[in-house]
């Protein structure tokens, strides 16, 4: 018999040894988890149900002391003193039954419970209470207390389908764990004693009774003070679960895409500032859905240390698009790309921040850009081209940097959605002919900020990214311009507007030292609408946000990083020897060998100033310097400039002096190829035809296809009729001065 016992013994402590390497608590539990995430203080963002449909957050980080001691007081008072069996209880809970001759109080201990948990839902019994014991023991040998306890809080039920303490402390409370109350610490140790019962929606009177009577145990054990009891037991139950926060559910569903099995996401977003964001976007919502505009997004990063500070990827709009994530969607650009384009221009030298650039109707291989306000300005300064979100001067631009290379930039900037070649975009990709998204719009430009504000080197040299900053921060739109100078005059922040092509996306961002905010607006499923508009919509959105956050700064030009360069005050080039008028600017050491200014020049004039002339035909001439400007960019100067002076004429004595071109056709262009529609008496409309001429008072004398058509004076514009083909169109002044050229009528 003695040796039947030993083997017994044996096996069960060979058993015990293998049970107990086995053991693995982590994997105890196959159970689904919910998804959640918190912001960057702890403050519960939202979260998405578990599979099973449980709201079960995953395992605890740590269990608050109020908690702690109100669970052990309730459940097991010696938890730190056994083995995860308690003899004494089970002592005393037979005593009981046996006098009571029925099941009056039980002998689990809180490690036995959690066994029981692990286990499913197992028929309780003497079988079942004896494996969970054994368990109990195993896992108390092999865990420390503190495991047991996280473990048990994160797997007790708390009714319905609240599982987990950090779950029930949102449910009921709406709070994190570690701000429970001493009541609220005393509701939830007891409500897992029998969830199915007694929970804050049914039985109240009973779950009451039992968190009071805890109470009152914590205070005569001394665990709480008597103004602590008063107070606790003053507090009322919870009502039924509240729901959730879910304040960043795109974010949620993003970063629950890339959680790589981790189940409890601790984010860099700011809970005042994305609740901020959500609610100054819904106030936005009901404007835009009037106008049949149904969706919008936003994100905020953190520029110093590039984290997110608030992500809405779209707002409620209907109910089919409001689940796409605007934040991630490549959309057409508009002109939102067009200070990365300037500075890149900048940085290779062929821009500086006043320098002119033309502005005039072009068309180049079909392509025919127009400006916003379909007006021209002949030459207007680079950054005020910029601030004005003139179109013209970037198309040309974007030709002399060159689309392949501008391309290549904007991969270095990080856009991964501009990957085709320069052939499929052409010229339009400065315009809108490319995709981009609003994450990886903000983080271009939010690192542009940092590398300016830490005055680092590693994309674009820092003074280049402040002159490009500081041509934002003078952003006005033609037809809105004192709408906007409200705006500026209060805070200034660099930041641009876009609007794509056919009305289908607003684009705003905003850079300040501190902060990078993004802005798209629009119909997610790509509907048009005309009042899709990047400065009316997508700016005021932005400078509701601006407005919301602290702390906001201006840029500080780095100045050791800064030439100091004498320019042509006029022109914004590098003074030569004919600018007379001149200034110093702070440039980009980038622009040290651009070229010299190519609109001053030294002329000859007569004694009277009325006439070019040379030192072969007329005595008493004067040199003079004289801002020379070609025909076509004179022609719509003059109309903003009214200082603009044209060359004088030539003097009748002297021969055609220089090669200052004064008679230039504006349309039709070279190699341009239109059809030509019918009127309302179904007639082929007449093409209209405009030439520009430095001489005001000139006459021009009209020729298409060799024949004479007619002669104008001062407004040099003509209305000719021609057939389908091709024709050229020539054009001389009473000078002998001419131009021409060749287009094409097609059906």
């Amino acid at each position: 018999m003695k040796k039947v016992i030993k083997i017994f013994i044996l096996v069960n402590v060979l058993l015990s040894v293998v049970c107990y390497n086995l053991i693995d608590i982590e994997n105890a539990f196959e159970v689904s988890e919910s998804f959640v995430m918190f912001d960057k203080k702890g403050r519960l963002l939202g979260a998405q149900i578990a599979k099973d449909d449980q709201w079960r957050f995953p395992l605890i980080d740590s269990i608050p002391e109020k908690y702690k001691v109100a669970l052990i007081a309730f459940e097991d008072k010696r938890f730190y003193q056994h083995v995860g069996v308690d003899p004494r209880s089970i002592i005393r809970a037979f005593k009981s039954n046996m006098k009571a001759r029925k099941v009056v109080s039980g002998a689990s201990t809180l490690t036995m419970q959690l066994m029981r948990l692990s286990r499913g839902k197992r028929p309780r019994n003497v079988k079942q209470k004896i494996i969970e014991s054994y368990l109990a023991v195993l896992y108390s040998l092999k865990y420390d207390k503190e495991t047991i306890l996280k473990y048990y809080a994160s797997h007790a039920p708390f009714g319905g389908n609240v599982i987990g303490l950090e779950t029930a402390a949102w449910r009921y409370f709406g709070r994190q764990v570690s701000d429970l109350s001493w009541a609220e610490a005393a509701t939830l140790a007891v409500l897992p004693n029998s969830p199915a019962l007694i929970h804050p929606s049914k039985n109240r009177n009973s779950l009451k009774q039992k968190r009071d009577k805890l109470l009152k145990s914590l205070y005569e054990f001394q665990s709480i003070d008597s103004m602590e009891y008063v107070l606790a037991i003053e507090e009322k139950l919870p009502e039924a679960p509240k729901d959730l926060p879910s304040l960043a559910g795109h974010y949620l569903q993003r970063c629950k895409a890339e959680n790589n099995g981790v189940f409890k996401k601790s984010s860099s977003i700011d809970f005042q500032i994305q609740k901020n964001v959500l609610e100054i976007l819904k106030m936005h919502e009901a404007y835009n859905a009037s106008k049949g505009i149904n969706n919008a997004s936003v994100i905020i990063m953190e520029n110093q240390t590039g984290n997110i500070l608030s992500y809405v990827g779209n707002t409620n709009g209907d109910r089919e698009s409001k689940f796409n994530d605007m934040v991630m969607t490549p959309r057409s650009t508009g002109s939102i790309l067009k200070p990365l384009l300037y500075a890149c221009s900048m940085e290779d030298g062929l821009v500086s921040p006043k320098q002119l650039l033309s502005d005039v109707p072009i068309q180049l291989d079909g392509f025919q850009p127009k400006n916003y306000d379909k007006n021209f300005m002949g030459l207007v300064p680079a950054n005020e081209a910029l601030s004005k979100s003139l179109n013209i001067p970037f198309v040309l631009m974007l030709r002399e940097y060159g689309t392949s290379r501008f391309i290549s930039r904007l991969h270095d900037f990080g856009f991964s959605t501009i990957n085709k070649n320069a052939d499929h975009y052409g010229l339009s990709l400065i315009l809108g002919g490319g995709e981009v998204r609003l994450d990886e719009l903000t983080s271009c430009y939010s690192s542009l900020a940092k590398q300016l504000v830490n005055q680092d080197h590693k994309i674009l040299n820092p003074a280049t990214i402040y002159h490009m900053f500081d041509a934002m921060t003078e952003l006005k739109r033609p037809n809105n311009e004192i709408y906007w100078e409200r705006f500026s005059s209060s805070i200034k922040i660099a930041w641009k507007t876009g609007t794509s092509y056919g009305n289908r996306d607003a684009w705003a961002i905003g850079v300040c030292p501190e902060y990078t905010i993004g802005v798209w607006v629009g119909n997610s499923d790509g509907e048009s609408n005309s009042e899709i508009i990047g400065s009316t919509l997508a700016g005021p959105l932005l400078f509701d946000i601006v407005y919301s956050l602290d702390g906001i700064s201006e840029f500080k030009a780095p100045s050791h990083d800064l030439l100091n360069v004498q320019t042509c005050k006029r022109s914004g080039f590098k003074a030569g020897l004919a600018c007379l008028d001149r200034e110093y600017q702070s440039w980009s050491p980038s622009l040290s060998e651009t070229r010299l200014c190519p609109f001053h020049k030294t002329v000859f004039i007569d004694s009277s100033r009325n006439y070019l002339v040379n030192r072969d035909c007329i005595e008493n001439i004067i040199d003079t310097s004289w801002f020379v400007v070609p025909p076509k960019e004179a022609y719509f100067l003059r109309k903003y400039d009214p200082s603009y002076s044209p060359l004088p004429g030539h003097h009748p004595s002297c021969k055609q002096v220089g090669d200052n071109k004064f008679v230039d056709i504006i349309y039709p262009q070279e190699k341009s190829s239109f059809a030509i529609p019918n009127n309302l008496k179904q007639e082929k409309e007449r093409i209209v035809c405009q030439v520009a001429h430095q001489n005001m008072d000139a006459k021009i004398y009209w020729h298409l296809d060799n024949e004479y058509v007619g002669m104008t004076e001062e407004f040099h514009k003509i209305s000719i009729e021609s057939g389908i083909g091709v024709h050229r169109l020539y054009v001389i002044d009473d000078q002998g001065r001419y131009d021409e050229t060749f287009f094409e009528i097609i059906k």
